[in-house]
């Protein structure tokens, strides 16, 4: 059965597939077997969806995707383009094979923008983009995980602990509250930015500490300074009103960042957050995962989980 199913996998049936990548992918599709294939963006999206759904190794093969960037000759796509790609290229020349799926982050997307994506023949429905929070890491963005986190490091980082004894509560007014509300600041710039000017950048991690509205300003200086304002006032109280501060700011990008710095303020502990994503990815699982991850497992397995309840 092996050797027999080794000869489909060495066929032509993969020459779509770009000659500088396609010994990986082939060797990839070996690995997984008769498992259904998720293409993600990075590794670190891989290790966390691995534990996320470890009850499901059976039926999914989460594959990080991020090799095609090195070996492709199109170098300039960022990882969520080459998911949709890849997607693409399977469901266009193998139609007959359901199991090839794809899950992107929603970065900086509109709600309506997410939903016509997701519906385009070329992902035969098959594309999975994340709706509640901007990028997969968002989702660890919770005062019970963080504070949780924070007590398991405490034991190799002792000034932590005049911190943990103020209590949760503290720590979430404190430390947490004020890193929220920046990036509610930081995401409505970016809309404002993305709104007025699709061209230019989005801020940058070493602008955040910076008068927000004096940067986009500037940025989007051909527009009246009234204009830019009353646009990114408009994001801003939307953002507020819905409680949507992780749905338009990067973790990676943005939170990461500021947490370390307050974290280090209050304690002059150095303790950075990407190099701890699987802990934190523990953490989401022990304390129950958001709708999205539920609706995710659904569309992978063909299966009805009830909500807030990955194995089914």
């Amino acid at each position: 059965m092996t050797l027999q199913f080794h000869s489909v996998i060495s066929d032509q049936k993969y020459n779509f597939i770009d000659e500088e990548v396609r010994p990986i992918f082939k060797q990839k599709i070996e690995n997984a077997g008769r498992k259904n294939i998720v293409f993600v963006e990075g590794y670190d999206d891989k290790v966390i969806y691995d534990m996320l759904y470890e009850e499901h190794i059976n039926e999914l093969y989460f594959m990080d995707i991020s090799f095609t960037a090195e070996k492709s000759n199109i170098k300039c796509m960022r990882g969520c383009e080459y998911v949709k790609q890849s997607l693409k290229d399977f469901v266009q020349y193998l139609p007959q094979e359901k199991r090839f799926y794809g899950v992107i982050d929603r970065d900086l997307k509109m709600d309506l923008d997410i939903k016509t994506e997701k519906q385009q023949a070329c992902y035969d429905a098959r594309l999975f983009i994340f709706l509640e929070r901007y990028t997969l890491e968002n989702y660890f963005i919770e005062a019970d995980i963080l504070y949780e986190f924070l007590k398991g490091q405490s034991m190799n980082h002792k000034k932590l602990i005049s911190l943990l004894k103020k209590n949760k509560d503290y720590f979430k007014t404190e430390i947490l509250d004020p890193i929220l509300n920046h990036l509610i600041k930081i995401g409505s710039a970016n809309l404002t930015i993305r709104c007025l000017d699709d061209e230019q950048c989005f801020l940058k991690v070493s602008d955040i500490d910076e008068n927000i509205e004096n940067e986009i300003i500037e940025k989007l200086h051909k527009y009246s300074r009234q204009t830019v304002l009353s646009k990114f006032s408009h994001y801003k109280q939307k953002i507020t009103d819905k409680n949507e501060a992780l749905k338009f700011a990067s973790a990676k990008k943005y939170f990461f960042t500021l947490f370390h710095k307050q974290i280090k303020q209050h304690t002059t502990v150095n303790i950075s957050l990407k190099y701890h994503t699987f802990d934190l990815a523990l953490l989401l699982k022990k304390n129950g995962v958001q709708q999205d991850f539920i609706d995710l497992l659904n569309l992978l397995t063909q299966k009805k989980c009830p909500k807030t309840e990955l194995s089914c």
